[in-house]
């Protein structure tokens, strides 16, 4: 239907060495000779018709109310960390007078790697300052490969 998407997933060396330790006592049987590790297409729809076509319109709701309420709530969690009221917050996501939503998701479009936030935080940066964060990191750079770690 739609183009599909490639899924990745993983287990960290932690949780490989838990299997091979195994759970209450019992240890994983085998571990799979291609690693463990997977990547595969999934389909998902490439718009919301098609999404609702492949998996009907509960399941797409549930999982709009189920990320939205996710992604919410870490706002919510890093207002309250920044010092702002219940009150304040409240009226950040909702009018209570008007019954309306005030704020209003945006599209996905994928989470930025720590490089990649690195990259936008040093490029906000005054050119002097930007200067002088990089000549720190070469320092940095510089005694971590003189002590070959």
């Amino acid at each position: 239907m739609g183009k599909p998407q490639t899924i990745k997933a993983s287990l960290t060396p932690d949780a490989v060495e838990k299997l091979k330790e195994g759970k209450d006592g019992e240890k994983y049987q085998s571990l799979p000779d291609e690693g463990l590790e997977v990547e595969f297409q999934y389909d998902f729809g490439d718009n919301n018709a098609e999404a609702v076509a492949l998996f009907g319109e509960g399941v797409v709701r549930s999982y709009i109310v189920g990320h939205c309420s996710f992604t919410i709530q870490g706002i919510a969690r890093s207002m309250l960390k920044a010092g702002r009221s219940a009150k304040q917050i409240r009226a950040h996501f909702f009018d209570e007078s008007t019954g309306l939503n005030v704020y209003q998701p945006g599209e996905y479009t994928g989470r930025k790697t720590a490089v990649e936030k690195e990259h936008d935080r040093i490029l906000k940066m005054s050119p002097e300052k930007r200067d002088a964060e990089i000549t720190e990191l070469e320092k940095v750079l510089a005694r971590i490969k003189k002590e070959g770690k």
